[in-house]
C-alpha cells in the first residue's frame, strides 16, 4: 500500500503511526485526525465520521486497500466458476432438448410410414 499518506501532512505510515479514514473518503495520520476530521472534514469540508485504518475493517470498506490485481483475480475465479456452472447445466438441458426432438422425429417419421405404407 504504497499510496497511503495522510491527506494533510502527507506523513506514510509507519509501524508508529495509525491512521483513519473517514466517511467521505480522506486518509489522515492520527496527529492530523483531530484537527482535520473532527466534525468536518478539512478537504472536502463534508461531515464526517471515522475508523481505524486496520485488518478488522469491514469488508467493503477493506476492499478499498487491497491490491486490484489481487481483487480481479479473485472475480475472474469467480466469473469463471459461474460460467462454468450455467454452461454444464445448458449443455445437459441441450442434450435433453436434442433427444427429445430425436424421439418426437422418430415417432412421426415412423407414424407416417404406418399412415402411407
Amino acid at each position: 500500500m504504497d499510496w497511503i499518506h495522510c491527506n494533510n501532512c502527507f506523513q506514510l505510515p509507519d509501524s508508529a503511526k495509525n491512521f483513519v479514514l473517514t466517511s467521505c473518503g480522506h486518509i489522515y495520520c492520527c496527529d492530523c485526525e483531530e484537527k482535520c476530521a473532527r466534525e468536518l472534514c478539512k478537504l472536502c469540508g463534508n461531515q464526517c465520521l471515522t475508523i481505524n485504518i486496520s485488518s478488522s475493517m469491514k469488508p467493503d470498506v477493506q476492499i478499498y486497500f487491497m491490491d486490484p490485481g489481487e481483487i480481479l483475480r479473485k472475480k475472474l475465479k469467480e466469473i469463471l466458476q459461474v460460467f462454468e456452472f450455467q454452461k454444464n447445466h445448458r449443455a445437459r438441458l441441450m442434450t435433453y432438448q436434442k433427444k427429445q426432438v430425436h424421439f418426437i422425429l422418430f415417432y412421426f417419421v415412423n407414424k407416417a410410414v404406418l399412415i402411407n405404407p
